[in-house]
């Protein structure tokens, strides 16, 4: 979870602090699918460095719950500075920007935009657009209608995916039995089993290229050093073994639109 995250909060910040070919830090545009109970705008505001809009999307219950929550901690509620709408979501700022947090069903795509709509989104800024650990569990076909879509709607933008693969192994199977006992069905897996399938779906999708690691490799070769030792030293661990195999299964793939 730790590499996950911080491997996150990474691309964030390093989207954020991207300058132009002037060398002027512009205006820039989060969309979060599947954001969940995620608290990345938070933290960024806290640091004064959120960018101008910062826009969460995710089922009805669950934007009513986050809504909720919001409304209910003086913190989060003094960050985000306005009451929440109807039904419970927030939109953010108008011309202005600000944070926004809509609900839509993301096997939707007219009501995705249509929410997106609601919060002001902006195709002329940079964006990136965070999917974590959520396109996996929609139809291919689905997600791959939301990656187009994207991908043409916004011309300077980033992709970022977390998601399981290589579920072709024992270790894989096993995951995809647990899960689906659980409830969670990996309806996209199959589409995308290996980190050559995720980069494929992105450039497919109209992304101009792609990348993606698995988590074992982005653990060892790109987060922050320092940081990794200040963790390793936080708990006795010995279960290596267990724990490469877990990190191999999951990856991080991303695609880039840029015409500079």
């Amino acid at each position: 979870y730790y590499a996950r995250v911080s491997a996150f909060r990474t691309l964030v910040q390093q989207f954020l602090d991207t300058t132009d070919e002037t060398g002027s830090n512009p205006e820039k545009q989060i969309i979060s699918l599947g954001c969940g109970f995620d608290t990345g705008f938070f933290q960024l505001k806290a640091r004064q460095c959120e960018p101008k809009r910062y826009i969460e999307v995710d089922f009805p219950e669950v934007v009513a719950k986050k809504a909720d929550v919001i409304a209910n901690e003086e913190v989060l509620r003094q960050l985000v500075k306005f009451p929440p709408v109807q039904d419970g979501e927030f939109h953010g700022g108008g011309e202005e920007g600000g944070y926004s947090l809509v609900a839509a069903d993301l096997r939707d795509l007219d009501a995705c935009i249509k929410a997106l709509s609601r919060a002001n989104y902006d195709p002329s800024l940079p964006t990136l657009v965070l999917a974590e650990c959520v396109l996996v569990y929609l139809p291919s076909d689905g997600s791959q209608a939301l990656l187009q879509w994207a991908a043409k709607e916004f011309s300077q933008a980033a992709i970022v995916i977390y998601e399981m693969i290589n579920a072709h192994d024992a270790f894989g199977e096993q995951m995809i039995i647990n899960l689906e006992m659980r409830g969670c069905p990996l309806l996209g897996l199959a589409g995308t089993p290996d980190l050559e399938a995720q980069r494929s779906r992105l450039t497919s999708a109209g992304w101009k290229r792609s990348e993606g690691c698995d988590m074992r490799t982005i653990y060892e070769n790109c987060l922050d050093p320092v940081d990794v030792r200040r963790i390793s030293r936080l708990e006795l661990f010995d279960e290596f073994e267990e724990w490469n195999l877990i990190m191999a299964h999951y990856c991080i793939a991303y695609g880039v639109n840029d015409p500079q």
